[in-house]
């Protein structure tokens, strides 16, 4: 394997230029905060500690500025990345190409293609300089960031967008910000295009493109390649940015690690290993349902009666290779006569099915799980279609009832096919009713994880954060939560409860893990160190940041394999304590490319105790977070995310709709949002 980043080094040379400064506010210029002033200019200038920021026109010559010179190859590297990436958006601006910084203030390009009859489309690259992060030198970050389509009609002539629906617009080879005050004095919408958005496909009734399956590698690095050809490799561009050889970074040896290769395996019944959750079920699940006595009956609309059939055919009996529910997770499929609920409101359901539910009789030493065919699923357009999903998902976790939902007019429309998901449904069914499909190998430890995953509604604009509780590191969880994203004591307070049941059938554990899905202030870690004071504990937490998106701002691929994607398990430092993961199921030369080429995870390191995040600990926080993630039981399918990210992230997405403070309590210890 012989791994490739797409960074291009370029050196920085050591002798002096001349730069110039202001401490009065100049929004012409750039402002740098006190931390990023070079030492010889706080000196130069005599600045005081008073002064919070400073105003830089860089190398470009400004009547009443002062005048430094400075030696760059000696200076903070906050400074140079900024001085550099600057010199690159200025490049671009005056390239007649389109510009924009983006929300971490990188450089993004826009490159023309070919015209659609409705709209311009454009190939994004997103330019970065930084230093030191892979090389002792500067580098320049390329990235490929899809496409972007802006409509041929402005923004007047599409009354159909609601104005704050609008994002960017193009407007005179320009692109400004719809709702930013200032480049709103700029804008004529009889001559701004707007750049389409999810909101505005909607309100333009444009189906909205699907998600591209194919492999990303063989689309990104052609891309990136023939952008660094076309604009980089040009003496012009080589004099704001000294590169000595358009060529991407070939990463050494001693960059790349790889997780445990029993990392890769997965314990199924009757001992089974195998890495494929697809082949390993068929030996059966680990550990079967503790409940003997399960029922399921469906709730459904009067006019799905056939799709409530088929339904039923497919889990008693199967359907081409999968031989039905019970042949999966050793629960026998049964359904008592006449105990199934049909409703005659598809609008308003809730009042019928909640009526029916009530006039049932329901047995104290049977488990029900309701199979619910639903006209709609959860991403319905309409806002009030869409809430009967999380209506009655709450509703039956009140009456403390498993469920699962499948929308009729789709199972029917797939067939045959619905033999994969009817597979997957079966997994999740097991592990909702408290089953074990599959297990990770690996050696119990005393220590209590915390997965921390983060959802925004899009109908409230709330963040809402789940949290998910392991009190053992095989990837089992043992209780779920949700609270908006600002509770940040209720956090800590979870983790308090958490930790004294832990300890109430386990010694104190020697740490705390928690996997969040962002940078962790010290805001949101404080509230923890003082639980965890309060509790007489003084042990270590470590805190992994986890992206919930796949990293494609920064990559590495293999060319020595014509699909270039890394072997699973692979990992890179990538920066200071930050680190890629290949999590997919390459695990030799032969790959089913229908399990599809995910980019990497990005992930960052940090621990109250600095002097523990040993090469040794490191490996083993990073090999956690790969075998977590093959512990996701909604599909059989590999996932790249950990489930101490994805399963708070699912728990968030719901809990905004069930109008309510709390979780109900038959929620929080089980899988029911799978």
């Amino acid at each position: 394997m012989n791994l490739t980043c797409n960074i291009i080094p370029f050196f920085i040379p050591g002798t002096l230029i001349p730069f110039y400064f202001k401490t009065e506010e100049d929004l012409s210029s750039h402002r740098i905060h006190k931390n990023v002033i070079p030492e010889k200019v706080a000196l130069t200038m005599n600045l005081s500690d008073e002064v919070e920021f400073i105003y830089t026109s860089f190398n470009i010559f400004h009547e009443g500025y002062t005048e430094v010179h400075l030696d760059l190859s000696s200076e903070k590297p906050s400074f140079i990345k900024r001085f550099y990436n600057f010199n690159v958006y200025q490049y671009f601006k005056t390239s007649n190409v389109l510009v924009k910084k983006n929300f971490v203030q990188d450089v993004q390009v826009w490159i023309p293609q070919e015209d659609q009859s409705d709209y311009k489309i454009y190939d994004k690259f997103t330019l970065r300089c930084q230093i030191g992060r892979l090389t002792a030198s500067g580098e320049l970050l390329l990235s490929y960031d899809g496409i972007s389509k802006v409509h041929v009609k402005t923004v007047n002539e599409l009354v159909e967008i609601q104005t704050e629906h609008l994002g960017y617009v193009l407007q005179e080879n320009q692109l400004l910000r719809y709702q930013d005050l200032d480049d709103q004095q700029l804008i004529d919408n009889d001559k701004a295009y707007p750049v389409l958005g999810l909101k505005i496909y909607r309100d333009l009734e444009i189906p909205f493109p699907q998600p591209d399956k194919t492999n990303k590698y063989k689309k990104f690095i052609p891309k990136i390649s023939k952008f660094a050809k076309d604009f980089l490799d040009t003496v012009e561009f080589k004099t704001i940015i000294p590169i000595t050889q358009i060529a991407f970074y070939n990463l050494k040896q001693t960059q790349i690690g790889n997780v445990k290769a029993e990392s890769n395996n997965l314990i199924f019944g009757n001992s089974h290993i195998n890495t494929d959750a697809r082949q390993g079920i068929k030996q059966g699940p680990l550990n079967k349902s503790p409940y003997t006595n399960v029922h399921f009956f469906f709730i459904y609309p009067n006019d799905s009666v056939i799709a409530a059939k088929t339904l039923d055919g497919y889990y008693r009996n199967g359907i081409e290779f999968f031989k039905g529910i019970e042949n999966v997770t050793k629960v026998r499929y049964y359904t008592e006569k006449n105990f199934s609920i049909a409703f005659e409101n598809i609008a308003n359901p809730i009042p019928e099915i909640t009526k029916a539910i009530e006039g049932r009789d329901w047995k104290h030493d049977v488990e029900y799980f309701a199979i619910y065919i639903s006209p709609y699923d959860k991403h319905e357009s309409n806002k009030d279609n869409r809430q009967i999903y999380y209506s009655l998902k709450k509703l039956l976790l009140e009456k403390r009832i498993h469920s699962q939902v499948i929308v009729g007019n789709k199972m029917l429309e797939k067939g045959s096919d619905f033999k994969y998901s009817m597979l997957n449904i079966s997994v999740a069914a097991l592990a909702k009713l408290g089953g074990v499909p599959w297990r990770i190998q690996s050696s119990l430890k005393n220590e209590l994880v915390v997965g921390v995953g983060a959802f925004k509604s899009r109908d409230t604009g709330l963040q809402y954060v789940g949290s998910a509780f392991s009190f053992q590191n095989n990837g089992e969880f043992n209780e779920f939560d949700c609270f908006l994203r600002t509770d940040t004591d209720i956090l800590a307070g979870a983790i308090q409860e958490a930790i004294i049941k832990f300890t109430s059938v386990n010694s104190n554990p020697e740490r705390l893990i928690i996997h969040f899905f962002k940078d962790m202030s010290q805001k949101e870690i404080k509230p923890i160190l003082h639980k965890l004071h309060n509790l007489g504990l003084n042990i270590p937490v470590f805190i992994i940041t986890i992206n919930k998106t796949e990293s494609s701002d920064i990559i590495t691929w293999d060319t020595d394999w014509p699909n270039y994607m890394p072997y699973s398990g692979t990992f890179v430092k990538v920066g200071r304590n930050e680190y890629l993961l290949f999590n997919n199921t390459r695990y030799n030369q032969e790959h089913n490319a229908s399990d599809g080429f995910p980019f990497p995870v990005k992930m960052k390191i940090t621990c109250t105790d600095r002097d523990l995040l040993t090469p040794v600990i490191v490996r083993e926080l990073i090999d956690q977070v790969y075998q977590f993630s093959k512990m996701y039981w909604k599909s059989v399918k590999q996932q790249h995310l950990p489930v101490t990210i994805k399963y708070p992230e699912m728990v968030a997405e719901i809990f905004p709709y069930f109008d309510s403070l709390t979780l109900p309590e038959f929620g929080k210890d089980k899988l029911w949002f799978l």
